[in-house]
């Protein structure tokens, strides 16, 4: 019987990113200056894994989810002087890649999943404002917010078709 593919969101975001590979771009874009106590691979997975984009996190959570991800105590403020233009760099540099990469190498569909034309993903969000603005956005939970729907569809890459130029007819 074939072993379980892990499924862990970390084990999948090291798939995609060799730890030698956000290593050696990290000492090239001078992330790492000098190898102390702050792991740059474990600095970019707390960021990869912690924020989300919804404004929720903070600071605080990604600097305990850094120390229990490597059982290091780390005073806040060398947490805090590890989020650097140069990490910001980085991690910019490494999603630009796993963008190229997915364009230049689509996955494979297996399974149930192969019969599968396109695929389209659907995001709706609910943005708090300002309750100032409550008189033209309504909230339910809070006074005022803004719900966005977004979607996008990713088409499955197709073989290049075999047309016939006009010119060698």
């Amino acid at each position: 019987m074939a072993s379980p593919k892990t499924t862990s969101p970390e084990a999948f975001l090291l798939d995609l990113l060799p730890p030698s590979r956000i290593r050696s771009l990290a000492s090239s874009l001078g992330v790492v200056r000098r190898r102390r106590d702050v792991d740059v691979l474990a600095l970019v997975l707390v960021v990869a894994l912690t924020v989300n984009g919804r404004g929720k996190q903070s600071f605080g959570e990604m600097h305990r989810a850094y120390e229990r991800r490597t059982g290091v105590r780390l005073a806040r403020s060398s947490f805090f002087d590890r989020l650097t233009p140069s990490l910001t760099r980085l991690v910019q540099q490494l999603l630009r890649g796993l963008m190229q990469q997915s364009r230049d190498q689509p996955p494979k569909l297996q399974g149930f999943l192969a019969s599968f034309g396109d695929l389209v993903a659907v995001d709706s969000s609910v943005v708090q404002v300002s309750n100032r603005l409550a008189h033209l956005y309504r909230g339910t939970a809070t006074a005022a917010a803004i719900k966005i729907h977004t979607s996008t569809v990713a088409p499955r890459p197709r073989p290049p078709s075999r047309s016939t130029p006009s010119s060698a007819r």
